[in-house]
This record gives C-alpha cells, structure tokens and sequence, in this order.
C-alpha cells in the first residue's frame, strides 16, 4: 500500500479479511483506501459502507467519513461529497488532523465550481484556520484570491497576493503574479498585465 502498488494491496487486504484476526479491521479500512486509489469510486464506497457496519475503532471510522467524501468528489456526486466531508469535520475529535483543513478545500472547491463564491471563501477560510502545516496557507490563500477575484472582489484579492508576489517559493510568487496579472488585465492596466 506504501509502495503505491494497490492492486496486489487489495488483494493481500482481502486475504487478511477473510483471516478474520486482529487485523480484519485495518484491512478492511485500508482495503477501501486501495480500491479508492485504484479510482475504483463505487467499489470503494461499497467496502467502506461495509467497513462502517463492523467498525470499533472510532478514529477509523471517523477518517473512513473522509475517504467516501474523497470518493463521492472523485465521481463529481458533489452532494454526497460534501455530506461525508461535513460528517468527517462533524465527528473529528483531533485538532491537529490536517485532513479537517483539506476537508475544508475540497468543499471550497465544489462551491467554486458551482460559482457559489461566498459560500466558498467561507469554507477556505475554515480551511486557512484549521491548517496544521505552514505550508498548506500560501496555496490556500492563492486559491481565497482566486475565488475572491471570480466574486467581483479584486481589491480584496490583490490584497492577498501583493505579499505573495514575492515569496520565496517560486510556485507560490509564480502562481500569485499570474493572478495579479489577471486582475491588472481586467482594469485594463495592460502594461502591468505582462
């Protein structure tokens, strides 16, 4: 599984399974993240519904909540997508778990897509929030310019990646100049544009 070979995962998960130990339970868990993996939306959604009716471990049947939500996104039933996610940030006891905050963006991101931009910068606002790792808020404040930009807002925007212009990560002075270029093309500042 570590190895990112799943299909030969899937099947020594399904072995374990059927040993029925101590380790069913993992398996099965981890069974569904290979199947998941695999893009196997349906399958994995299958085996994670089965996973839920013989889940002890709370932990695990709280992170299984994101994995469906993963699925769900993956097969654009945005939805139920963002029902697991909602259930996953609803059930989640630990603080420092980052897949709260990418829970967060991936909710974001199907609002953006769906041009509901304030419900969007709502959710990447909590994402900002709930981000455990520092390098996780350059891209999420990209991704609020962007969205805030979409919204009709582009001072706001601008706001956000003055600073970032000029970070020393290449991705993120790159990714923020591109969209101050965009905002000064559609004042239609051309020379500060390029």
């Amino acid at each position: 599984f570590k190895s990112s070979n799943f299909k030969n995962a899937e099947l020594l998960f399904r072995k374990c399974m059927d040993e029925d130990d101590d380790n069913a339970e993992k398996a099965g868990f981890y069974l569904s993240r290979s199947l998941y993996s695999q893009k196997k939306y349906k399958d994995a959604i299958f085996e994670f519904n089965r996973f839920l009716v013989n889940c002890r471990s709370l932990d695990l049947c709280t992170e299984c909540r994101f994995w469906m939500g993963e699925c769900w996104f993956g097969s654009s039933e945005f939805i139920k997508a963002i029902e697991e996610y909602k259930r996953f940030i609803s059930q989640n006891r630990d603080r420092d778990n980052p897949l709260v905050s990418l829970s967060h963006e991936r909710i974001a991101e199907i609002y953006t897509r769906q041009q509901r931009y304030d419900e969007a910068l709502i959710e990447l606002k909590l994402a900002l929030d709930t981000a455990v790792r520092d390098d996780r808020k350059n891209p999420l404040n990209i991704k609020t310019a962007e969205v805030m930009f979409r919204n009709g807002k582009p001072d706001e925007a601008e706001g956000i990646l003055t600073p970032l212009s000029s970070n020393k990560e290449p991705l993120i002075a790159a990714q923020a100049n591109i969209m101050l270029g965009r905002i000064a093309g559609s004042r239609e500042k051309h020379r500060a544009a390029l």
